[in-house]
């Protein structure tokens, strides 16, 4: 299954969860844990591409700059269970991902906001050669995605996002994730 399919389950599964949903204020301090699917590929090497798990959590406040438009900061720390040996010698292990990015969204109704995003990464990717560890490297990057919010009660909600980074040394990530947060 390819990563826009798993995007759009993950999204779909959220969107279920909002059917008690309240009016919620998209604004002001929020705090998040959230989980989905993450897929790195090293360009470098053709055909070294690893799988797994994403999970973090984030910090964000969000601001109205019209009745409907929310733009916020954010800063997230995740991990990956994304590793692979390739060719019985090429050992990849994707660690962890630090972020520092802003979002633009829409409110569409009073318990769903769509937005853009993008972002600053520095992540953490460990390779190994044979017995020989070459230790982590620090890969920085730029990282654009999008997703919804959906209010499932007045503080609390979830949430539906694609993300995708570009790092320095010719690698990629797609991530497909959902959160659950709390607005303060």
């Amino acid at each position: 299954m390819n990563i826009v399919m798993k995007t759009a389950l993950i999204a779909a599964a959220a969107l279920g969860m909002t059917s008690a949903a309240q009016a919620q204020d998209f604004t002001g301090p929020r705090a998040e844990v959230r989980v989905g699917f993450d897929s790195l590929d090293l360009n470098v090497q053709k055909g070294v591409n690893v799988d797994g798990a994403s999970y973090g959590v984030a910090v964000g406040y969000d601001v109205a700059l019209a009745p409907r438009v929310i733009v916020g900061m954010d800063a997230a720390i995740d991990g990956s269970s994304a590793d692979d040996t390739f060719a019985g010698a090429l050992k990849v292990d994707a660690r962890r991902d630090i972020e520092i990015g802003a979002r633009i969204g829409y409110v569409l109704t009073p318990s769903v906001m769509v937005y853009g995003r993008g972002a600053y990464s520095n992540a953490r990717v460990g390779i190994d050669l044979g017995n020989r560890d070459l230790g982590s490297q620090i890969n920085e990057g730029w990282r654009v995605g999008g997703g919804a919010e959906f209010a499932l009660s007045r503080n609390l909600y979830a949430k539906g996002e694609y993300r995708y980074t570009n790092y320095n040394q010719n690698i990629e990530r797609h991530q497909g994730l959902v959160g659950l947060g709390v607005r303060f």
